[in-house]
Formats: structure tokens, sequence, C-alpha cells
């Protein structure tokens, strides 16, 4: 007799409505998928670089002529933008095209270096079968950074898409599907919290996880008992200084696209924002003004410049915290459509540097606005933080914003813009934002192991 297995209901978060239920995995069927995954990847290593090539070149292209059906799927389950689905599909392709333009130079064999009578030489080898285990954020972007140039590499893939994009997500390895690749090289896990714990369970070869950062802590314990190779890209708490020379108009609209980005659950997004005192208020002013003239839609209305959050937050109760330390809380929206789960954009004004909800993980549109005399009293801010992604300074001193980003302890640091993300560079996280490379020629050797030769 078969088993009964648990359905995965899936919503849309602008209305509540249920979109559809999907059979998830459990620990027989992940179990057996792990199997083809493993055997799939010894025929896999042996396929010839040019057959892999062909599959990613097709892979973006098909990006590129399904955009709008992907984005208007993943709009509609996660909550998000159409627009910014849009964008995040083509930079997307544009991450696919620059693997497939590098996996080769990152992961050549260097020549032979002739040295004390023997040849020494660095190859690089494939991890073998990678768990990707994704969460709510970029969903699209994390699995072309993970499954691109770890196919490229050699390695196969079990791909557990985040619960609020599962529909999106399979639609992706679909893509992958047309493009050429054989389904056991690129499997889907469905499922809850469940389906990636029974996944760690077996010994794969390399993680990488995206999500919160307890739920990260836990992975890492789990790949450290048996040293298996983690990346993490987790929530992020962004901080943002303005100086008193600054562009404020400028600021205060990209800030305030910032801290509403898919309605402020991105690790992209700002939540912290430090205002030279002089400015403070002008600034503040701007800043109100951007996001009062945000109309809640749906995310699928190109009007709409504010959509829901992908589901019922209990945000209350840290707003209630931080009027107990002392800011000030004001809202944009006190009234919204009453279908579906949307949060107004919310400003935490006075507040100061060490208040405890400062360095909370907030997953919503809520910023905090923090005026300091130096750029000092900013940097020591910025730095006082359990996370470490990104960084941004505004000011027309270059030097200056130089300076000021040379000394904060975060991964990623932007002078004059905010929510940059580029194939070409690495994103590095600090402190509990992540762990690992992603992205660039770095994030390509991410996912192999060095081998040091020395040869008679």
């Amino acid at each position: 007799m078969s088993s009964h297995k648990p359905m995965l209901r899936i919503y849309n978060p602008a209305n509540g409505q249920l979109l559809t239920e999907l059979e998830t995995d459990d620990s027989m069927s992940i179990i057996e998928k792990y199997n083809r995954s493993m055997a799939a990847q010894l025929d896999w290593i042996e396929s010839v670089g040019a057959d892999r090539e062909a599959i990613i070149r097709n892979f973006a292209d098909l990006l590129d002529s399904e955009a709008e059906h992907l984005a208007c799927n993943l709009a509609e389950e996660s909550g998000k933008l159409i627009a910014d689905c849009r964008a995040e599909i083509a930079q997307s392709a544009l991450a696919a095209r620059f693997y497939l333009a590098n996996w080769q130079t990152a992961l050549r064999t260097q020549k032979p270096i002739d040295r004390r009578g023997h040849q020494e030489q660095l190859s690089y080898d494939p991890l073998g079968v990678i768990a990707l285990i994704a969460g709510l954020d970029l969903p699209v972007l994390t699995a072309t950074n993970v499954i691109v140039p770890a196919l490229l590499a050699g390695n196969t893939v079990l791909y557990k898409p985040g619960v609020y994009t599962t529909l999106a997500s399979l639609s992706l390895v679909d893509l992958f599907y047309q493009a050429g690749l054989h389904d056991e090289l690129l499997i889907p896990v469905l499922g809850d919290a469940f389906a990636g714990q029974e996944l760690l369970k077996w010994p794969v070869n390399g993680v990488f996880f995206s999500g919160s950062a307890a739920n990260g802590q836990m992975i890492a314990d789990l790949c450290a008992r048996r040293l298996c190779p983690l990346q993490m890209e987790l929530h992020a708490n962004n901080a943002v200084y303005i100086c008193a020379d600054a562009d404020l108009p400028m600021a205060a609209s990209q800030i305030g696209r910032a801290i509403i980005y898919h309605s402020g659950q991105s690790r992209i997004c700002v939540k912290r924002v430090y205002v030279e005192a002089a400015a403070a208020p002008e600034f503040t002013q701007l800043l109100q003004s951007f996001l009062q003239q945000l109309q809640a839609g749906s995310p699928l209305d190109p009007q709409a410049g504010l959509g829901p959050l992908n589901l019922r937050r209990d945000l209350d109760g840290l707003l209630q915290s931080a009027q107990a330390e002392g800011a000030r809380v004001w809202q944009s929206h006190p009234e919204l459509p009453g279908e579906g789960y949307f949060y107004s954009p919310t400003l935490l004004i006075e507040a100061q540097s060490g208040m405890d909800f400062l360095d909370q993980d907030l997953r919503g549109p809520i910023a905090s606005i923090i005026p300091v005399m130096t750029d000092v009293e900013a940097i020591h801010g910025i730095n006082d933080s359990r996370f470490g992604f990104c960084a941004s300074v505004y000011t027309p001193d270059s030097q200056r914003a130089r300076r000021i980003l040379g000394q904060t302890q975060t991964g990623v640091v932007m002078h004059n813009q905010v929510m940059q993300l580029s194939p070409y560079l690495p994103c590095s996280p600090r402190k509990e934002a992540g762990l690992g490379l992603t992205g660039g020629l770095a994030g390509i050797r991410s996912f192999t192991r060095p081998r040091a030769w020395f040869m008679q």
C-alpha cells in the first residue's frame, strides 16, 4: 500500500485564494531522488564541455523568450511586483551568460610549473551532488547563480525550492529541461522544512542555502558535523548612511524603493538609515512623501507600487518594542486592502544606535531612521549589527565614501546606490548574513574542490 504524502498548498498572497496543491516528497522519495542524482553525476562528469555549454546557452535564451510567463507566475505566487520580477529574470539571463562565457577560464587546469625536479599543477574537480535549499528571496536569480555554475562544473543538483515560490521554481526547472538538460541532472524536491531536513540526512557533497539566519545556523551545524562544503545567503539588515551634502531627493527615492522591494522581504532591502543630523528632517520628509505616493494592489497590476507580504506576519509586536525603546512609529498607509497580506510601509523615526529592534531579522516594509552627528558615529552604527551583507553611502565626495565604506564590516559596499547585484562580482556576506561566495569567477569555483598535482 502506498504511503500518503502531505500536500503543499500554495496561495495567492494578494487575495488569500488557493492557487493549487502539490504532492510533497517523503523520506522514501527523497532517498530515491538522491540515488538518481548521485548515479547521474558519474556520467555527467564525463560529458563534453561543449554539450554543457549548449544546454546553458539554450536555457539563457529561454529565460528571454519565456520571461513574461515566468514573471507573471512569480508575481502571482510570491507577491513581488511584476516589474521587479521581470528585472530579476533579466538579471538571471545575464548571470547565466556570464557563467557560460567564463566557466572554463575559472576552472582551467593551470600550466605545469617545473620546481625542484618535479612539476606542480592545480586542477578543479566538481563537488558531486549539490543540495540547493532556497527560500522566498530572489528565487530565479538564486537558483541560476547555483544551478548554472554547478552544472557547468560537472555537478548535479537536488533543488528544494522555497514554499512560497514553488510554482515559479518548477517553471524554471522546466526551462532547463526544455534547454536539453536530462531530468536526472536537476531534480526538484518539494515540501516544507521537513523536505530540506530529510535531504540533508544524505551525504550530498555540497549545500547552498538561502533563508533565515536561524535556519542557516541549524544547517551550518549539520554540515559541520560531516565537513560538507556550505554556502549561505541569509536575511540581512542592510544599512545606508546619508551625508548632509547628498542629493536628498535622489537618495529618498532610491531608498524608498529599497525599503518596499518585495514588501521588505529581500536580503537586498534597506532596514537601517543613518542620516547626518543636519539633513535628517528634510530627508525624512522626502522619504515619507515617496512612500505615501505608492499605490497598493495586485503585483500583476503595473500601476501598483506596493505588493503584499508572502504571508501574514506579526510585525505589530516589533513596532510596540520599538516604541517602548523610544522610537516614533510612522506609517504611510493606515488603511490597506482588506483581502490579502498587505502591510503599510513603516518608518521608525528618531531611533538611536544600540536599540534592540535595530538588530532584528526584519521581513516587512519597515526601516529605521537614525540621526548621527559624525561619520565615525555612522560607521559604528552600521557595524553594530549581527549582519554584514551590504552598506551604502550617499555623498558627492567619492573619497569620503571610500573612506567610510572601507571601514564597514560588510561584504558588499555601494556609493550613491542601493540594491545592486552583478554576476561579475562575488557576493560575499559576512557575520550572520551568510557564508561563502556566489557570482564572479570565485563563485564558479565554489562548486569545485581544488586538486594539487606533484608529478615527476
